[in-house]
């Protein structure tokens, strides 16, 4: 059935056709370097980072994306390179954009799009029905070296990226000084950034940098609350439940967003997964057993008046975990 189809944060449908390009391939090809370099227009390396995002939400169901961007840049002989380092990250918080705007790359009708090397449509939030476009972080009339260069490209709702136009602001800046340091972008380039901005940048602060153990031992420490919160919310009912799921999502959502991590992203992808999973689960339990099935026997109007009512539970059902996710 098509429950919980509408609060799908993920692209879940497995595409069958051209089976015979896996994800890393496509990828590898896509963002080879050698190939951007002969690439003609401002715009032409777009298509190619819609097509990524697209096998990565299309093509790596129940795989760590980042292994598999990781394995693409081996085949493309990038694997270890500032440039391998910087079209991982603009993937991977493309893909989270991606999820974020309700899964524009899904198999459900949009994925074409994206598939095609075009902006989907937005599905899901404040930006629904507006395009998903590949939007320029450092702007081309600013900086034209890095026109055909994948890991400044980002996914971005149309109005947002037409109010953006041609303005530089200070996470450009510091965008800009990453991308110096690491080799990929000039001198003159950053430069020219800087003069675009046309301010001072103060030093950015230092991050704070989580050990694996002590992610470890937090994340550990959260499972165990959300597994007392549980027992305590299934003495009130099934939407107790659902609601310290939608909880969890939040935090997990909050510090992926935050860290960007690919690590952090499939932690919380696999979460939604489960919650999904368990609360469909819920529900038909719950509907079977207060409302038992018509039999064959029964007239044409009682067995209309059953599959309404549920229906309309669905609905409900749909309707508060929807709000609840948009609230992330």
């Amino acid at each position: 059935m098509k429950f919980f189809l509408l609060l799908s944060l993920l692209c879940v449908g497995a595409v069958a056709e051209e089976a015979e390009t896996t994800a890393e391939e496509a990828i590898a090809s896509l963002t080879d370097p050698k190939k951007l370099a002969t690439l003609k227009g401002e715009r032409a390396v777009n298509p190619r980072f819609q097509k990524c995002i697209w096998y990565l939400s299309q093509r790596t169901i129940n795989q760590d994306p980042a292994v598999v961007i990781d394995k693409a840049m081996e085949l493309n002989k990038t694997a270890g390179t500032a440039y391998a380092k910087a079209v991982k990250r603009a993937l991977m918080e493309g893909l989270y954009a991606n999820n974020k705007y309700g899964g524009v790359g899904s198999a459900y009708g949009v994925g074409q799009e994206m598939k095609q090397g075009k902006s989907a449509t937005i599905t899901k939030g404040e930006y629904a029905g507006q395009e998903a476009t590949a939007d320029h972080i450092i702007p081309l009339s600013v900086c034209p070296e890095l026109q055909n260069q994948i890991f400044n490209l980002q996914l971005l709702p149309a109005s947002l990226n037409s109010s953006k136009g041609n303005k530089v602001e200070v996470e450009q800046v510091r965008f800009a000084e990453g991308l110096n340091k690491e080799g990929l972008l000039s001198a003159e380039g950053l430069e020219a950034v800087k003069k675009a901005y046309g301010k001072d940048v103060e030093p950015a602060p230092a991050p704070i940098v989580e050990t694996e153990a002590e992610k470890q031992a937090r994340m550990n420490e959260e499972s165990k609350q959300m597994e007392l919160e549980l027992v305590r919310a299934e003495r009130k009912g099934t939407e107790a439940v659902y609601e310290v799921w939608v909880e969890r999502l939040k935090k997990l959502g909050e510090q992926a967003n935050k860290s960007k991590a690919s690590s952090d992203v499939l932690i919380y992808e696999k979460t939604l997964n489960s919650a999904m999973n368990i609360w469909e689960r819920m529900f038909e339990e719950n509907w079977n057993k207060n409302h038992p099935r018509q039999g064959a026997g029964d007239d044409i109007l009682k067995q209309r008046a059953y599959e309404s009512q549920r229906n309309q539970e669905v609905a409900h059902l749909e309707s508060f975990l929807d709000e609840s996710l948009r609230a992330k």
